[in-house]
């Protein structure tokens, strides 16, 4: 219930009474005792009484500065009453006769009031009392009693009766707490009726002044009321108790009488109903529900009733993203939401500028409504970004994100190429299946531990594998893997670290079998030796060779100089003459110093090349750094990557130095691996594998070896011809007094 504005000035509830002689009384103004009309009541309403042509006005009303009894300047007094038709206020003190009896009022007003109104000398007379309801201030319920029955000052605005009387005006407080109500326009034989049902957290199931309006009984022509069992039984608007949510059953009876051979149409607006439960009406064409229809038609007398059934309503909560969410392009994140009473399957749909605009298409236009849908960040940056989730079938339902999110570019943790969230082994394989790409360049990048925004590029994957950022995929990306090696992010962040100089050497010592002139099938092997090295964690280079038609690069062997537990990757491209090598040690294990070497790359000539023909060897792209991610800056010996190799240039062909076993390759390896030694001297030579207890496996080479460069393959059978299980194994060589052991892993 709305409150209106109380009135700053009197408005007049005049009771007028009318005699056949016509005389009008003003009760208001009686210049004989000069007694003065109210002018600053807070409100007042007029009443009009009538009776046999004779018209009263008497006042009634509230005012915070008056009191139960006369109030000058407020009330009026009235002559005491003669031998004639009269009416007049009475009260207990002195003066007991008022024409306006103003009460004490402060709105709102929680206290009952009662108005005494004398109707005398009035036998044989019928007296008529007229009002305005809107004269009546706001506030609580309005009753005349005493005349016939209990008539609601605020639905009614006249009443008759017959003789002396003595009406009561009661006024009655009622919080002003709002409900809910829905008209129904009912028409029927060129008749308009509306009745209105409805609920207020102060009705009963009764009559409830200030909330049900009472209709007058049904006569012989066509009507409709709302049928309660208590007096008064006949309503125009029937307000039940309701607290919401509502959870009991509510049924509202609705009459249409003096209906026989017509047609009545009853309409309504289901916006009107609230939110909780089921309405019907039931009764006019079997059950009706009053959400999805907005009307009914039917012929002759009918009793409806219009049923009130608890039921939570359907209803969906987005739980994520709810605001806050810092969602990366590219990434998979769980859309989530909750839902209660409906299965239909959702829409959900996402907007970059704070719900005002739907982006098309949605994000799903229609799925199972199971709570959780996976997606996948568009390439559409923004920081006020929202999620709609609705019915799918008729968008009802719906609930959105509470509070924005944000669609941000990928980040990148350097190393972690595959965005799994930890940098580990597996991301060397990004590097290979987008190696030599080209994307955006990374603004800002470095290879510290900290997440990195970069453009996107094509495909998505690819933006994590260019691990430094130089928008190249290659093989310097290999450095952040070891740098950041068993890292997850967000983790520490490594600190920001100067440059530091050094002076290295790369050495390349080609080696060749002894044979003479390249040819097919033969192989030689080309050794990356560093010198004078100061804690070095990771490396990467590309080796570019010439004369591509006689010789290619056949495979790389990654030098157990750097240790046995590295992350490395090295790509062959025979076509341009290349081959591009990164290894690193991983995050903790520190660097190794001093001499060695850190990789073998093994060649083969692919035709009869001339006797002198000469290879190019070239190092390029050399990128190293610390332990803490500091670079180490290396120099070439005479400044120059490039040597003669000929055919019969003793320096390749010639007698090795010293005994040497080199470390298998492939290892781990599944079936075969390739094991390499050399002797500087004719000498018997064994080569033999064992288990880790010591037991021989079996005898790769027992005869007696010149001088030279040896390679034999273990096919990971024992001397009986069996397969050996996966595991280590040691091989160890013995030549004259030299003798050397290494260890081996065979993964079937």
């Amino acid at each position: 219930m709305h409150r209106k504005i109380l009135r700053a000035l009197v408005l007049a509830l005049v009771i007028t009474v009318t005699f056949f002689d016509t005389k009008t009384v003003n009760a208001n103004i009686n210049s004989s005792n000069g007694i003065k009309t109210t002018e600053l009541a807070t409100w007042a309403v007029p009443l009009t009484i009538t009776a046999d042509g004779i018209t009263i006005t008497r006042t009634f009303g509230g005012d915070p500065n008056a009191t139960d009894g006369y109030d000058s300047g407020l009330d009026v007094q009235a002559a005491p009453p003669g031998m004639t038709y009269y009416t007049y206020f009475e009260i207990a003190q002195f003066p007991n006769f008022l024409d306006t009896d103003v009460r004490a009022w402060v709105s709102p007003y929680e206290t009952d009031i009662d108005w005494t109104l004398k109707i005398v000398n009035s036998a044989g007379k019928t007296s008529t009392v007229t009002w305005d309801p809107a004269n009546l201030p706001t506030e609580g319920a309005f009753t005349l009693e005493g005349a016939n029955g209990s008539v609601d000052m605020r639905s009614q605005n006249s009443v008759n009766f017959s003789g002396d009387k003595t009406l009561t005006i009661k006024y009655r407080y009622v919080p002003p707490v709002g409900g809910w109500a829905v008209p129904l326009a009912i028409s029927g034989n060129g008749v308009n009726f509306t009745c209105s049902f409805g609920g207020n957290a102060n009705a009963t199931d009764g009559y409830d002044p200030g909330l049900d309006v009472q209709a007058a009984p049904p006569g012989m022509t066509y009507y409709s009321y709302f049928e309660i069992v208590q007096f008064p039984n006949f309503l125009q608007t029937d307000i039940r108790a309701w607290v919401s949510p509502y959870e009991s059953d509510i049924d509202w009876t609705l009459k249409i009488v003096n209906a026989v051979g017509k047609t009545s149409t009853i309409s309504w607006d289901p916006s009107n109903l609230p939110i909780e439960g089921i309405f019907t009406m039931e009764g006019a064409n079997g059950s009706i529900d009053m959400r999805s229809q907005n009307s009914v038609t039917f012929s002759g007398d009918r009793t409806l009733s219009i049923k009130y059934r608890f039921m939570i309503p359907p209803s969906i909560t987005v739980t994520s993203p709810n605001g806050g969410e810092n969602w990366s392009v590219g990434n998979s994140y769980d859309i989530t939401w909750t839902s209660s009473n409906f299965t239909n399957p959702v829409k959900i749909e996402y907007s970059i500028d704070g719900g005002v605009n739907w982006l098309s298409p949605p994000i799903a236009g229609s799925t199972p409504n199971d709570g959780s849908y996976p997606w996948t960040i568009p390439d559409t940056p923004s920081s006020i970004c929202k999620v709609r989730i609705s019915d799918a079938i008729d968008g009802d339902p719906l609930d959105i994100s509470d509070d924005v999110f944000t669609i941000s570019l990928p980040l990148v943790w350097p190393g972690d190429t595959n965005n799994s969230g930890l940098v580990d082994a597996t991301d060397v394989q990004p590097l290979l299946l987008h190696f030599n790409l080209a994307g955006p360049v990374r603004p800002g990048a470095s290879m510290d531990w900290t997440g990195q925004s970069c453009p996107v590029w094509t495909p998505l994957e690819a933006t994590y594998a260019d691990a430094n950022g130089d928008g190249m995929v290659n093989t310097i990306d290999v450095l952040p893997i070891g740098l950041n090696y068993n890292k997850v992010h967000p983790g520490n962040l490594l600190p920001p670290n100067s440059p530091s100089s050094h002076e290295n050497m790369i050495q390349l010592n080609p080696r060749i079998k002894p044979e003479v002139g390249f040819i097919s099938g033969d192989t030689f092997r080309v050794d990356i030796k560093v010198q004078d090295l100061d804690n070095l964690l990771g490396i990467s280079f590309e080796l570019l060779y010439s004369e591509k038609n006689y010789i290619s690069s056949d495979s790389v062997l990654i030098d157990p100089f750097m240790g046995n537990d590295l992350v490395a990757l090295y790509v062959i491209d025979k076509e341009s003459g290349k081959v591009s090598i990164g290894a690193s040690r991983k995050a903790g294990q520190g660097g190794v110093s001093n001499n060695g070497t850190i990789a073998q790359i093994f060649m083969i000539g692919n035709k009869v090349a001339p006797e002198g023909t000469q290879v190019d060897l070239l190092l390029q792209k050399v990128v190293a750094i610390d332990p803490n991610g500091n670079p180490i800056d290396f120099i070439v010996e005479n400044g120059e990557f490039v040597t003669a190799v000929e055919s019969t240039n003793e320096s390749f062909l010639g007698i090795p130095k010293t005994f040497c076993l080199y470390q298998n390759y492939p290892n781990p390896f599944n079936p075969t691996t390739n094991i390499q030694f050399q002797t500087n001297k004719n000498v018997k030579v064994t080569l033999k594998i064992y288990d880790v207890l010591g037991q021989e496996i079996c005898t790769l080479v027992d005869e007696e070896r010149q001088a030279g460069y040896y390679e034999t393959i273990w096919d990971g059978k024992d001397n009986s011809g069996k397969d050996v299980a996966s595991g280590i194994y040691i091989f160890t060589l013995q030549a004259g007094d030299f003798l050397a052991t290494k260890k081996m892993i065979l993964l079937r």
